[in-house]
């Protein structure tokens, strides 16, 4: 009988890393050795992706207005489309006349956030001297004020089952 199998370690399957075919430089222009690609490639592999930030907007009113707003980074972005629809209210057959420079402006300051373009209190306020309309009341001074509010998250569904 042989014994000798039962204590050698089993053969651990190693997934094959993929190198590139030519040779690698570093920031330098040195070459770099297939054992450190090896090593940065294993590294990368063990890293845990991170998970992306679901970030759900918040709905305020500006008379009688809904405009979505995000806190992101330590500042509220705004939605562009919302703020558009309180100088134009949707109307059947309307044409909105806008600017010349509206696109580059709305493309310079806003940014998209989970399909939807967002943009800071001096961002809205670039794009609305864009656009030709009606805004109602004190706009600029409700934004700049809703802007500094600070951030308060929702409570988590598991600390209202606590409480009750």
């Amino acid at each position: 009988m042989q014994i000798t199998n039962l204590f050698k370690k089993k053969e651990q399957k190693e997934e094959p890393i993929n190198l590139p075919q030519t040779p690698v430089r570093d920031e330098k222009g040195r070459f770099v050795s297939k054992r450190k690609l090896e090593n940065k490639l294993k590294k990368v592999k063990e890293e845990k992706p991170k998970k992306e930030e679901t970030l759900e907007p918040l709905v305020v009113t500006f008379f009688g207005k809904e405009v979505r707003k995000i806190h992101k980074d330590g500042t509220w972005y705004f939605s562009v489309d919302d703020i558009y629809q309180i100088a134009y209210p949707a109307k059947e057959g309307e044409t909105v006349t806008t600017r010349e420079d509206f696109d580059k402006v709305k493309k310079e300051n806003s940014k998209e956030l989970g399909g939807v373009l967002y943009a800071t209190a001096e961002g809205i306020k670039k794009i609305t001297a864009e656009i030709k309309g009606v805004f109602p009341g004190p706009f600029t001074r409700w934004l700049d004020e809703s802007a500094q509010l600070p951030f308060v998250p929702p409570p988590k569904p598991e600390e209202n089952k606590e409480n009750a």
